[in-house]
């Protein structure tokens, strides 16, 4: 997950893997593998590389609780202020953590429907969010999950650029294509 924190800043940065390596005093070998999901950074590694670029590590412990409705509500915000960015984000955080939840866990945190988020788009992609994090621990995804609410149409692809959307249209999770939504699968890993 540091990884994609790292990431993230850099390409909000509009630095380079070489300049960050550059930067940073960290090997280019050890930044690319670490973005490409290979290898995992350590706290220090991922420390320096955000120093490098500004940026500062927070380490704290959050509590399992309300994951969902914590994520739906800094969704809604980040839409009201026109942050799609920091929405997909936010989806990709809420997948990461659905994923490292127990059987038990990621049935308490998705019982309940957690709201509409007003866009058709982003409603349909928190639903398959649930719906492939609960198929992938082997539980039934909850009903609100497949409200006629929880499908977009037309399709959307996530991705801006056109041409990314073929690869997108073959690699997105069968939750999310059913839903009419379009992303490639290592971009929930990776944003």
């Amino acid at each position: 997950m540091l990884h994609a924190i790292v990431e993230h800043e850099r390409v909000q940065a509009c630095v380079s893997q070489e300049q960050l390596a550059q930067r940073s005093g960290v090997d280019l070998a050890v930044i690319q593998e670490s973005e490409a999901g290979r290898i995992a950074l350590s706290v220090e590694i991922a420390t320096k590389l955000l120093e490098s670029l500004g940026k500062q590590l927070a380490v704290g412990t959050v509590s399992r609780e309300n994951i969902l409705p914590q994520i739906i509500t800094a969704m809604r915000r980040s839409l009201q202020d026109k942050l799609e960015n920091e929405v997909l984000r936010l989806v990709a955080e809420l997948y990461g953590k659905l994923e490292h939840c127990s059987n038990e866990q990621i049935l308490q945190e998705t019982k309940a429907d957690p709201g509409l988020l007003g866009n058709p788009k982003w409603d349909a992609m928190v639903a398959g969010i649930v719906e492939m994090a609960t198929r992938a621990k082997g539980v039934r995804a909850p009903t609100w999950t497949a409200l006629e609410s929880r499908f977009a149409e037309p399709c959307h692809f996530i991705s801006q650029y056109k041409s990314t959307w073929a690869s997108a249209f073959v690699n997105t999770p069968p939750e999310l294509a059913n839903r009419g939504i379009f992303i490639h699968h290592s971009s929930l890993e990776s944003v």
